[in-house]
């Protein structure tokens, strides 16, 4: 996760993400340090808990919760770019 989140791979940072919320909490709390993890990235890892669970942001605000996929869609129904520069 935290190669993926300094390299600006989004997409690879969201599916280690996936995989660390889909895994067995109390293993991953066993076997992963977060000693180094940076706190946005473990908001990330909240939003990609909440996904799972169906939750969504109180406030109405969508992007905040949708995937990569998702944001890259709507970018190029508008026109803009999707590559990331």
């Amino acid at each position: 996760v935290t190669y993926a989140d300094s390299k600006n791979l989004a997409l690879l940072k969201e599916h280690c993400l996936d995989y660390l919320s889909s895994a067995n909490k109390i293993e991953v709390a066993k076997k992963v340090s977060f000693d180094d993890i940076p706190s946005h990235l473990m908001k990330d890892w909240m939003v990609s808990l909440a996904r799972r669970e169906g939750g969504g942001s109180s406030e109405g605000d969508t992007f905040s919760t949708m995937r990569v996929s998702q944001l890259r869609h709507l970018a190029h129904e508008k026109g803009l770019s999707v590559d990331g520069s």
